[in-house]
């Protein structure tokens, strides 16, 4: 099946659309919501939207103590971003269009 893209118009106009989850995809779970960051120009006439999930935070701490020094590293795991085509956009998410 051949994908269907935004025009440039219509995927600019999903910027700062809420968006959520109607499914899983890796790494992020049905019903988890975000928002349209970007439009994408992958050919002319060919643009894709980018989401940027929400996901729990599952930072991690490390401590360690080195002779009388003490250390705290705390990380924080990268935002996962999915870029979806037309079809892709209006079968696996629903968005609240701000416009």
């Amino acid at each position: 099946m051949t994908p269907t893209f935004f025009a440039e118009t219509e995927a600019r106009s999903h910027v700062g659309d809420c968006v959520q989850a109607l499914r899983d995809f890796p790494s992020v779970p049905t019903g988890t919501f975000d928002k349209v960051v970007r439009a994408r120009k992958l050919k002319p006439d060919q643009w894709v939207v980018r989401v940027q999930w929400a996901l729990p935070p599952n930072a991690s701490v490390h401590f360690a103590t080195l002779l009388h020094l003490s250390f705290n590293v705390q990380t924080q795991p990268k935002p996962v971003t999915d870029d979806f085509s037309k079809d892709d956009f209006d079968r696996l998410v629903v968005s609240s269009h701000s416009s």
